[in-house]
């Protein structure tokens, strides 16, 4: 591995032996090691975010990032996880295997706990302000090595919220897809009967959404965030730009073959 990140990695790797984050780890290493890929650490002021990409330090104008959902934020429907990291390599193959200059991101905590992690962070402060600011600091970071000026953000579950966010909130993100995405958490957990997450961004307060190019794909059998969900949050938020597709798929499950849908460009009719 070629990169000034070695080191990092290697840290990385060993932090996972210890915390108990070994198995998620190696099955990304192998995955990204099948595309010859690196993973990085993208230290932030609040967390480390974990990263994969096949473009070294390729240049690049424009960047797309794909953000992790939730993983497994929940060992059963009471009690947290101990390790939220992804079990599905969904995100990461997907950003992996993109044609256009892509980067993995993956959420706090997830393959790798840093300072500041706990349980807290992959549950209730899951979208904290911590949590987007993080994100923010990454995809700078991410903009400067690779010489980018604009963005495409790709969201699955509750990273589609992330993105959204994130394109709320910035001046450079292009467009916005989301797969499966949970972009109300207010009224996923209001619809779920859950306790209410803390931190949650108005939308209100992110006006540049309304006319942003935005795709979002939903599973037709998806119960985790069905798809009226979805619908009833564009319309609730006036978003004229926003494009819903219908897909057959669960939450987990129907998600591999996007790769030529992400591909379509997201536009504002």
């Amino acid at each position: 591995m070629n990169s000034p990140f070695q080191h990092a990695f290697v840290a990385l790797l060993v932090l996972a032996l210890l915390s108990g984050c070994a198995r998620p780890l190696a099955n990304l290493e192998q995955s990204v090691a099948r595309r010859a890929g690196q993973i990085e650490i993208i230290h932030t002021s609040a967390f480390d975010l974990v990263s994969a990409s096949t473009l070294g330090a390729s240049q690049a104008d424009l960047l797309r990032v794909y953000i992790e959902g939730d993983g497994k934020a929940w060992a059963t429907r009471t009690q947290p996880s101990t390790d939220p990291s992804p079990r599905n390599l969904l995100m990461a193959n997907l950003a992996l295997a993109d044609s256009m200059p892509s980067i993995y991101l993956a959420r706090p905590c997830q393959f790798h706990k840093s300072d500041g992690c706990g349980v807290a962070v992959w549950t209730d402060q899951r979208f904290s302000a911590a949590v987007i600011q993080s994100f923010n600091e990454a995809v700078d970071k991410l903009k400067a090595r690779h010489g980018a000026n604009t963005l495409q953000l790709i969201g699955y579950s509750g990273g589609g919220y992330v993105a959204m966010v994130l394109a709320g909130e910035r001046d450079d993100v292009q467009s916005v897809r989301t797969l499966a995405g949970n972009l109300d958490p207010a009224e996923w957990t209001r619809h779920h009967h859950l306790s209410p997450l803390s931190g949650l961004r108005d939308y209100k307060q992110l006006p540049r959404l309304q006319s942003l190019p935005q795709h979002h794909f939903v599973g037709s059998a998806d119960e985790i965030v069905p798809p009226a969900l979805v619908e009833s949050f564009v319309r609730k938020y006036g978003l004229r730009c926003a494009a819903v597709t219908n897909i057959q798929a669960t939450h987990e499950s129907g998600w591999a073959g996007m790769s030529k849908a992400l591909a379509e460009p997201a536009k504002c009719l």
